[in-house]
């Protein structure tokens, strides 16, 4: 009896779930939309940003939290 290796889960090894494309065809399928979103991948970004510059997440307006008086206690 010969038992077949189990494959792995994820992304098998050597295949790539991103394609190469031209500037000139992403724009032809965006229809000229300069304010489309495009999915890119985090390691490519970070291979063509500057070290140190990323880009800055969306933030929430920060809530301004009032200070509440201490409470002073001695531990015998």
């Amino acid at each position: 009896m010969t038992e077949k290796q189990k494959r792995g889960r994820g992304r098998p090894k050597g295949s790539t779930s991103t394609v190469d494309m031209t500037l000139e065809d992403l724009l032809k399928e965006l229809d000229g939309d300069m304010k489309a979103t495009v999915p890119v991948g985090r390691v490519w970004l970070a291979n063509r940003t500057p070290a140190g510059l990323k880009p800055e997440p969306e933030s929430e307006p920060t809530k301004q939290v009032e200070a509440e008086p201490k409470i002073e206690f001695t531990i015998s």
